[in-house]
């Protein structure tokens, strides 16, 4: 793709977001969101990795770093944090 001179768009930024969360690739994740335009969908499709993978506290972290950085968290990025966040508080009730 690079030698061909074309510009990877958000599709393929995602793309390789995901491929990295399924293997539990956390710095190329890292990485990828260091060095592409902030965009909110690359952000939520973290998040939403985060909390598959049981990461909910990085998750929280990355939702107020997505602040910081000036994107404004969507209807889907509120949902991700409250679902997720909701199963966390209980699953730490219970432990208790």
């Amino acid at each position: 793709m690079i030698h061909q001179k074309f510009v990877p768009d958000t599709f393929t930024h995602l793309s390789l977001i995901r491929s990295c969360i399924w293997g539990s690739h956390w710095d190329e994740v890292e990485e990828i969101l260091e060095r592409v335009p902030a965009d909110v969908s690359l952000f939520n499709a973290v998040i939403h990795g985060m909390c598959l993978r049981g990461k909910v506290e990085s998750a929280k972290k990355l939702y107020f770093r997505m602040q910081k950085s000036g994107l404004k968290p969507d209807g889907i990025t509120r949902a991700l944090m409250l679902q997720n966040l909701n199963i966390y508080v209980g699953i730490q009730t219970h432990i208790r």
